[in-house]
């Protein structure tokens, strides 16, 4: 097994380190994935089975499929359904020692058609030096399989999957990294308070839970690195009245990639008739700025309050629309590799909707 050159440099600096490699890390490619293997954008239908929300997508012909929910990848071999949701921790399905979840736990069912492989979303900055020691653990009736994935991507990493059940990222623990890929959500509570809730989470966190106790996510820029078990604080400043102070409730501002809550991390009480809004989050100890946004006016928030369903997936920045009309695109360019991600607007959306975004054919696996 090879490491990467910014890890061996590591190692050469300090004589002291020694690097222990466990038995269980894989042998997984770097690599750059291939257009028609970054697959059709589709936003899924919501599904509600006893009182617990989920997604369902349901695909006419065979290829690769991304759902911009949850940026999860399905490469189905022919026409099929897919019932799929993010699950709370389950002590039926846990990680072994020396490792920590990477990512959420999925729980996946094909009731019709094949699944054959997927691709899980991983929010490691520098991909090349995790290749070697991330899996997948597959949990089916109390026993876990651990998957050798084919290969990581910049945004993503491969397996083949035999059956259904429960699916989680699993990475070995390591000091050569800190810092992930992370996101900002913003979410509004207008009634009966004036309120907002803000989260940082992992990049391939699922947000929709976030939206099931009545507060708006704010559309916008969400993106910023986060540094694992750092702190930091919030600014709010009211635009129009810069000397009006907002105030500011934080847990202590602690950032572990691991352990993901439903508590936010910033609850933030607006003055009343306070309705343009600059964010910014700090580091605690440098002061440094690693994320900022103007939020739109939330007296558009304060008109209709929407669905659930249209809570959950309003995602991202709002770009130039593409069809079908109740979409948009977005960007994000991440060291060479670029994943594009609808969001949904304030329209209603009917099922899934498959949008052909690649400049290749659809349908290709």
């Amino acid at each position: 097994m090879e490491l990467s050159d910014r890890i061996m440099k590591m190692i050469s600096k300090n004589n002291n380190m020694h690097f222990i490699i466990p038995a269980t890390v894989s042998s997984m490619k770097m690599v750059k994935e291939s257009e028609s293997e970054k697959g059709d954008f589709f936003i899924p239908e919501m599904t509600t089975e006893m009182g617990k929300s989920g997604y369902r997508f349901q695909c006419s012909h065979a290829g690769w499929f991304h759902c911009t929910a949850t940026n999860l990848r399905f490469r189905m071999d022919g026409e099929g359904e897919v019932l799929y949701t993010t699950v709370d921790l389950d002590s039926s399905c846990p990680v072994s020692t020396n490792y920590y979840a990477a990512g959420p736990l999925y729980d996946i069912k094909c009731v019709q058609g094949e699944l054959s492989q997927l691709q899980l979303p991983h929010c490691e900055i520098s991909p090349e030096d995790d290749c070697n020691f991330m899996t997948v653990g597959h949990y089916t009736d109390d026993s876990e399989e651990v998957l050798t994935p084919e290969y990581m991507s910049h945004t993503h990493v491969k397996v083949t999957v035999q059956g259904n059940s429960r699916f989680r990222l699993k990475d070995i623990w390591n000091l050569f990294k800190s810092k992930i890929r992370g996101q900002v959500i913003v979410m509004y509570h207008p009634r009966p308070k004036h309120w907002l809730h803000v989260f940082l989470h992992p990049w391939n966190v699922d947000p929709k839970k976030l939206c099931e106790d009545g507060g708006q996510r704010i559309p916008g820029p969400c993106d910023c690195d986060l540094i694992h078990a750092h702190r930091y604080n919030i600014s709010c400043k009211d635009i129009e009245n810069p000397h009006r102070q907002q105030r500011v409730q934080a847990s202590d501002g602690l950032f572990l990639r691991n352990k993901n809550t439903d508590n936010p991390t910033f609850v933030i009480r607006l003055e009343e008739n306070t309705m343009n809004i600059k964010l910014q989050l700090i580091k605690d100890s440098a002061k440094t700025k690693v994320w900022e946004y103007d939020l739109p006016s939330l007296k558009d928030f304060q008109k209709t309050l929407p669905s659930l369903d249209e809570r959950t997936l309003q995602t991202d920045l709002v770009q130039s629309p593409v069809t079908p009309a109740n979409c948009s695109a977005v960007v994000r360019a991440e060291h060479g590799s670029t994943a594009i991600t609808p969001a949904l607007t304030s329209n209603n959306f009917y099922g899934s909707s498959v949008i052909n975004l690649n400049s290749t054919g659809a349908g290709n696996g």
